[in-house]
């Protein structure tokens, strides 16, 4: 067994190697070849490395003459530079002799403790899950190993460490972002993702912190660098993240927005970086608190119309249409927070843009969510939009009644709210699903207070495959349908914009810029930021030209 002082030998690894005694501080470990034993046997991790492999690694493949004898005699050095308090003629309970060579018996090793903490992490809330993460990092002082770190047989456990303590810094500033202190993530992965340009989790949590202090086109600006980066292979799923993502911050997506740091991490993380991260969660406004949102101007009438839909014995729907850029997502996100104050259950289904439509992709997102609170009587019926199987669609009929039931049985606990944002990219399935959802939902016996609001774009996306407003409208008309159409704002709207970023406008000035800009809340927002933060330039801000070249 070890000895007190043994145990108060303290090996440091995350940088040049050092021994911390506990009585005397740092140990002095001899020369070169000393301290290239130490790391050999550290990097074994307590197993016996043989006195041939240590010759050849030690001396680099040149072993002198009487090597092995040289060794030993190191050996015997280095034991009672890490022992100091040994007495003679005891055994030694560091590094120890075991045939065929030698093993180093220490436990007091900082990567070791690093490993532990970042173990300790997993599965927290971030508010736990932060400080056991600051402390591991705490722990690295330069590059693993130091002098050592491109000798042949350090390379492999050197890597293993970097990569084990990026994936540390990207849990950390995931969990900063759960507790919304997205400022304390920028400055730390402005210099990581230049360090580790090939982990794109890391862009994304960049981007993501940058979009949620107010830096849009800083934002989208880092997603093109990355993109761009020499050595990307193109086409990747990685490299669909990072279009996910852009789409997202372009059209400002609820699923951007922090959450309750009460929500374990493990449920809330990589909703915003790896989209899996930044992909659009399905989750009840219950399980959601989001930061102070900006005001919604201009859309007070439409959204009475929204608000004032009141469910009784039927569902209601209503489709909510417009340009790019109009607003159709803020305003929704403003309805489910109305709804949610009032006690609803909001459930958010999107669709993304980032190739071709999934199957059923709002829905799977709405139903998982709902499941959770109430599960279906027959899952079979389901598995496709449960399990990630390729749909059946001999099953459809059947599939829309059993939809239909679980959002019936949910509504009859608590009054039910079901959001399809940017439906015009979604699969045909998805919007043949949403219609016979209703017909279903009409017969479903007992009371189904259920509000059902599809948002779309006026005409799909030039040469893609989308649906028009028409064809949606044409799915849901028979069911009294509230139809909310977003138009440009006014001027009046423009100077409380303006006055929300900071800008002061006159009236001839407001309905210049409304009609410049149609009135997009969007395009307002870009002038507006780069107007604030001084002399407006001739071009159009980036953000805006990618938005007109999507």
């Amino acid at each position: 067994m070890p000895t007190d002082a043994a145990t108060r030998t303290e090996f440091r690894v995350l940088g040049p190697l050092e021994v911390h005694d506990g009585e005397s501080g740092l140990v002095d470990l001899g020369g070169p070849v000393q301290r290239s034993l130490l790391s050999r046997l550290l990097i074994a991790r307590g197993g016996v490395v043989p006195v041939g492999r240590l010759v050849d690694d030690v001396y680099r493949g040149a072993p002198p003459a009487c090597a092995v004898a040289t060794l030993r005699a190191h050996v015997s050095r280095l034991r009672r530079a890490v022992e100091p308090g040994r007495a003679p003629r005891t055994p030694p309970c560091l590094l120890i002799s075991r045939p065929p060579g030698y093993a180093l018996a220490a436990t007091d090793v900082d990567a070791l403790r690093f490993e532990e903490l970042v173990r300790n992490a997993e599965g927290r809330p971030a508010a736990d899950a932060l400080p056991l993460l600051d402390e591991a990092l705490g722990l690295w002082r330069g590059i693993p190993y130091g002098e050592f770190c491109d000798e042949p047989w350090a390379v492999a456990e050197v890597d293993r460490l970097w990569e084990q303590r990026a994936a540390a810094v990207e849990r950390r500033a995931q969990a900063l972002l759960d507790l919304d202190r997205p400022q304390a993530v920028i400055g730390d992965l402005e210099g990581e993702t230049e360090a580790n340009p090939s982990r794109e989790r890391l862009w994304c949590l960049l981007a993501l912190a940058l979009y949620r202090t107010g830096r849009q086109a800083d934002a989208l600006a880092v997603l093109r660098r990355a993109a761009s980066r020499p050595g990307r292979r193109p086409g990747t799923a990685s490299g669909a993240a990072l279009r996910t993502l852009e789409a997202d911050i372009l059209r400002h997506a609820p699923c951007l927005e922090p959450v309750l740091a009460a929500v374990s991490h493990t449920a809330v993380s990589h909703t915003a970086v790896s989209h899996t991260a930044v992909s659009h969660t399905a989750v009840s406004h219950a399980a959601e608190a989001r930061r102070e949102r900006r005001p919604l101007r201009g859309r007070e009438r439409e959204l009475a119309e929204l608000t004032t839909m009141r469910p009784g014995t039927a569902p209601v729907v209503a489709a909510v249409s417009g340009e790019p850029g109009i607003g159709k997502t803020a305003l929704l996100a403003a309805f489910r927070e109305d709804r949610a104050r009032l006690g609803h259950l909001v459930l958010w289904g999107g669709c993304d843009d980032a190739g071709e439509a999934r199957p059923f992709g709002p829905w799977r997102q709405v139903l998982r969510a709902l499941l959770r609170r109430c599960p279906p009587a027959d899952r079979s019926t389901l598995r496709d939009l449960l399990d990630d199987v390729p749909p059946a669609g001999t099953a459809s009929a059947r599939r829309g009644g059993a939809v239909a039931r679980c959002l019936a049985a949910a509504a009859r606990e608590q009054p039910l709210v079901v959001v399809l944002d940017d439906l015009h990219r979604a699969d045909p399935a998805s919007v043949e699903l949403l219609g016979d959802v209703m017909i279903h939902l009409r017969a479903v016996p007992g009371d189904t207070p259920v509000t059902v609001v599809a948002a779309f774009r006026c005409s799909p996306p030039p040469g893609t495959t989308g649906h028009a407003a028409e064809d949606l409208l044409c799915a849901l008309a028979r069911y009294d349908l509230v139809r909310v159409r977003l138009e440009g704002l006014d001027s009046r709207a423009v100077r409380a914009l303006a006055a929300d970023a900071g800008v002061t406008l006159d009236e001839p000035a407001a309905r210049r810029l409304a009609e410049r800009t149609g009135g997009n809340p969007f395009f307002l927002r870009e002038i507006l930021s780069g107007r604030a933060r001084g002399p407006v330039a001739a071009t159009v801000p980036a953000a805006v030209a990618e938005l007109v070249r999507r």
